[in-house]
């Protein structure tokens, strides 16, 4: 699909050692918050792998050092998931696209993950977080955010505990784990003063502490995602096809001009 999909010049965000394969015809700059160096180091496992060189080090779900409609596309593979407020994530991503750019987007599958048994983030709950980011509701936000929290600790890293063969997590460590966290982003969200720095706290005081799933997509729903976003900022569902891999790829072409109808 990235074959099909994908020309000119682009961006991968968090490729590590796995980046998209891409046609020649298209080149890719990759986006990570840590050098190649610094991910060398921090999975020395990968030492047999070859993780690529990092072209810009920032925050992919902020990209405040990328300009506006400058990429022909833009990859973010598994990582939609670890945003809590994913359609703002989106709008981000959107706006970096050239006028009939394409986002290249996938999510895993929750039935088929470590996530099986959550329950399935809904539309109204993604446009709620949304509209809690640009109101700059902050206890609002933290609130959405510690459901998220403590589902993840409950459910998936149960999960990843026992298919892992691992021993269960201490309850009570784990519920002062989660109000550690907790109180570490509320006290940074106090200081936030834009959405951007309301996702740069989640990022440094959980996200790169316990990096969790914040919300969980079947196949329909991230088509409904995908649908209803292109619908408010102009473009399409191109393409979306399940991986053998437990994962859904979609994806959105931005039209040339943005019609005057659907913003949500």
């Amino acid at each position: 699909m990235a074959q099909r999909w994908l020309s000119g010049a682009g961006l991968e965000i968090g490729a590590l050692h796995k980046p998209t394969p891409v046609s020649p015809d298209a080149s890719v700059a990759y986006v990570d918050y840590k050098t190649r160096q610094e991910n060398e180091r921090t999975y020395p496992e990968l030492a047999a792998e070859t993780i690529v060189e990092t072209h810009h080090v920032g925050d992919g779900f902020v990209l405040d050092f990328i300009p506006d409609g400058s990429q022909d596309f833009l990859i973010a593979n598994h990582a939609l998931e670890h945003s809590p407020n994913p359609w703002g994530t989106l709008e981000v991503w959107w706006s970096k696209l050239k006028p009939a750019g394409t986002l290249y987007v996938t999510v895993p599958v929750a039935e088929k993950c470590f996530d099986k048994g959550r329950p399935i983030s809904r539309l109204a709950d993604m446009l709620q977080d949304r509209r809690n980011f640009l109101a700059l509701d902050r206890e609002a936000a933290a609130q959405a955010t510690e459901r998220r929290f403590r589902e993840f600790v409950t459910i998936s890293d149960a999960n990843i505990r026992r298919d892992n063969t691992m021993p269960p997590a201490d309850p009570v460590g784990q519920a002062a784990f989660v109000e550690a966290r907790m109180a570490a982003l509320r006290q940074e969200l106090q200081q936030a003063s834009s959405p951007a720095a309301m996702m740069t706290a989640h990022i440094t005081t959980i996200n790169r502490v316990y990096d969790i799933h914040y919300h969980t997509f079947t196949p329909a729903s991230f088509l409904r995602l995908g649908h209803a976003f292109c619908l408010s900022q102009g473009g399409r569902v191109a393409d979306i096809r399940k991986s053998g891999g437990g994962e859904v790829i979609m994806i959105l072409r931005k039209l040339s001009h943005r019609p005057k109808f659907g913003r949500v």
